[in-house]
């Protein structure tokens, strides 16, 4: 270490040599890795000011606008399977609600269909694979 010597007016000067640092680390770039560097530095590049989560990339209206379309062709399907189902048998609770008790060939197809699933519930106990 250097000495610290009074150079008479109270100040001391320190003639110390300044302490040794250990070199900074280095990076060699050969011509292997030299792809993979530039890679690196521009995908960094590219993601500073980039937010952590997924952007947005429709607006609202947009949306609306597809989840109402979706919805009108639903309801136009649900209307025609309706419409192609309406004679056909099915259970007895359903042709009451849609108010068409009154038609004995529908009651009467809806009936054996119940019997069926009666049947098959019987044959098929609940749990039994």
């Amino acid at each position: 270490h250097g000495k610290v010597e009074d150079d008479g007016g109270g100040a001391k000067e320190d003639t110390r040599a300044p302490p040794q640092r250990s070199s900074l680390p280095t990076t060699h770039l050969t011509k292997s890795n030299i792809n993979e560097f530039v890679f690196k530095a521009s995908a960094l590049k590219n993601g500073v000011f980039r937010p952590g989560w997924n952007l947005p990339t429709m607006s609202l209206e947009e949306l609306g606008e597809i989840e109402y379309r979706d919805a009108m062709a639903r309801a136009e399907k649900q209307k025609e399977d309706e419409e192609a189902n309406k004679g056909k048998a099915r259970r007895y609770e359903y042709i009451v609600r849609d108010g068409l008790e009154d038609d004995e060939d529908l009651v009467e197809k809806s009936a054996e269909e119940d019997r069926r699933w009666d049947e098959f519930k019987d044959s098929n106990k609940r749990g039994w694979g």
